[in-house]
């Protein structure tokens, strides 16, 4: 447990008390009001009415969470809706179900499948970045790699330093900002972008960023 206490003092607000934090090896989200939990495995296996502050190696959103989600894990995956915004960080994200506000995702891989959708601005870093379903406002991703067959109502931004994959059948419905370095070459298949695409060269990173672990496997300075 102690290599959780970093990543529970960054998620949990100051006002919490003994009385709604678990803690444990195993945990089942307490779904009464605002909900806390630290451990080995966290699920969330009935709806919660508020947010939730989760922290562990492992955590699993199998019902629906009313409110806001807070989340720091090794492994996390959400296979239910969030009603308001989420904020994530972890080694692997999965998201399989509709997030209803904003996306902030730190992670080494991050994967937003076909079901999914996205009703807020989404901002995403991690080393390999997947993402598909449908965004209805704005993307923004940073990272080593990134592929998408997505449908973006809006504009998408892209930084990216190894490798980027459009696939035909994605669907950019405003523009597609580009930024990657100069000797990688992106192609972008035609009709894939209604509106403008604009490209950005990336200088040398001449020194690589010292890394901040949140929890252990992940740093953010060495995601974006």
């Amino acid at each position: 447990m102690k290599r959780f206490i970093f990543a529970v003092t960054f998620l949990l607000p100051l006002t919490v008390s003994a009385a709604n934090f678990q803690a444990g090896e195993a945990i089942e989200v307490d779904p009464v009001g605002n909900s806390y939990a630290a451990g080995n495995i966290v699920q969330v296996t009935s709806e919660v009415s508020g947010d939730v502050y989760l922290a562990g190696e492992t955590i699993n959103i199998n019902e629906r969470v009313r409110e806001d989600a807070f989340l720091v894990g090794k492994s996390v995956t959400i296979n239910a809706p969030i009603g308001d915004d989420l904020h994530v960080v972890g080694g692997t994200i999965i998201i399989n179900s509709d997030i209803r506000g904003d996306v902030i995702a730190f992670g080494s891989k991050v994967v937003i499948t076909p079901e999914s959708r996205i009703s807020g601005e989404v901002y995403i870093g991690g080393e390999s970045i997947t993402i598909n379903g449908q965004f209805d406002e704005e993307v923004q991703l940073s990272g080593s790699s990134v592929e998408t067959a997505g449908l973006f109502l809006k504009n998408l931004s892209v930084k990216v330093r190894r490798s980027i994959t459009i696939q035909p059948d994605a669907d950019i419905r405003g523009n597609l900002s580009l930024k990657n370095p100069e000797e990688m070459a992106v192609t972008v298949p035609d009709g894939v972008v209604r509106g403008e695409v604009v490209r950005e060269t990336l200088p040398v990173r001449e020194h690589k960023p010292k890394s901040l672990f949140l929890i252990p496997g992940v740093s953010i300075f060495s995601l974006l």
